[in-house]
């Protein structure tokens, strides 16, 4: 059996796509290790909501991941660069890549995570129990580079009282140059999460002036697999969390069941993303649609408007 190598880059140039016109492209391997693993592992690009990002070192896109995929407890998360990003316009050079490792708030392997109880007729036919949802691991969600920080989150394990359950931890970073090398500083952070209920596949989207909201599942004894969200700031999350989308049956398709289950594969994953003076999230959840045989989940999108 072949093991997994790790991540790759592909970097082209979006003027030459704009243009209509084949992009210019470099192939950027094997990446520097984190210090987490021997290879580097679920890279998300920043998005920037002014559609610019950092201009330094001749253009710089930034990356986030966890810091050891493998370990089921983090501290750090690692901080990647792709330095002079405008050779890729001039079609001269190859950009540089760099990578540093940040002390973070502690973040753990998700733990599965229940739903509320109600009909699941599929399962009843195959002579199953109703499953819990699979939250699958601490991959990094979406990031976004915004304000001079990259905003980013995991979802983790947590306890609320005297119950483990599944939440949100998010990272403010900021990245600065020293005589051309990389640091970064975490300059917020913290967890959401709710007593009795599980978030599932939190992701943050946020406006360049450090405004936004994050999106996830909200599953457990009291919910039925529902669209949620809390806004979120520079001043950190605010304390109540708002459904979007309630969720009407408990998920009920084929991966919950022999032989893909249990528990129910789950998310695969959360987005959000500012437009404007609003940020549009997409999450997972279980909506009013007929179901067919095999499936009855959904997504939902929507708009939310921010100060």
């Amino acid at each position: 059996m072949t093991f997994f190598g790790g991540a790759q880059i592909y970097a082209l140039s979006k003027f030459a796509l704009v243009l209509g016109i084949v992009p210019f492209g470099v192939h950027i391997t094997p990446l520097p290790a984190s210090g987490g693993l021997p290879f580097p592992f679920n890279l998300q690009p920043a998005l920037s909501p002014d559609g610019q990002g950092d201009s330094v070192n001749g253009g710089t896109e930034y990356f986030v991941s966890a810091f050891d995929f493998t370990s089921a407890l983090n501290q750090k998360v690692s901080v990647w660069a792709m330095t002079n990003t405008d050779t890729l316009n001039a079609q001269l050079g190859i950009p540089g890549f760099t990578t540093v490792a940040v002390n973070t708030e502690t973040y753990f392997v998700p733990v599965e995570a229940s739903q509320k109880a109600g009909p699941i007729p599929l399962g009843k036919s195959v002579g199953q129990p109703e499953s819990p949802l699979d939250p699958d691991d601490q991959r990094m969600q979406i990031v976004t580079f915004a304000g001079g920080s990259l905003w980013s989150t995991v979802g983790t394990a947590i306890q609320v009282g005297a119950e483990v359950l599944d939440g949100g931890a998010y990272f403010v970073i900021k990245p600065a140059w020293k005589n051309g090398v990389l640091h970064a500083t975490v300059v917020k952070q913290g967890y959401v999460a709710t007593k009795n209920n599980h978030l599932l596949y939190p992701a943050i989207g946020v406006t360049e002036g450090g405004n936004g909201a994050m999106v996830f599942t909200l599953t457990g004894p009291d919910y039925f697999p529902s669209a949620a969200y809390v806004p979120i700031s520079t001043s950190g999350a605010a304390s109540a969390i708002r459904l979007a989308a309630k969720g009407v049956t408990p998920e009920d398709g084929f991966s919950c069941y022999p032989d893909f289950g249990p528990p129910c594969r789950w998310g695969d994953y959360s987005w959000a993303v500012t437009v404007n003076n609003s940020v549009w999230i997409a999450t997972e959840y279980i909506g009013p649609k007929v179901r067919d045989k095999l499936t009855n989940w959904g997504t939902f999108i929507g708009s939310l408007p921010l100060p």
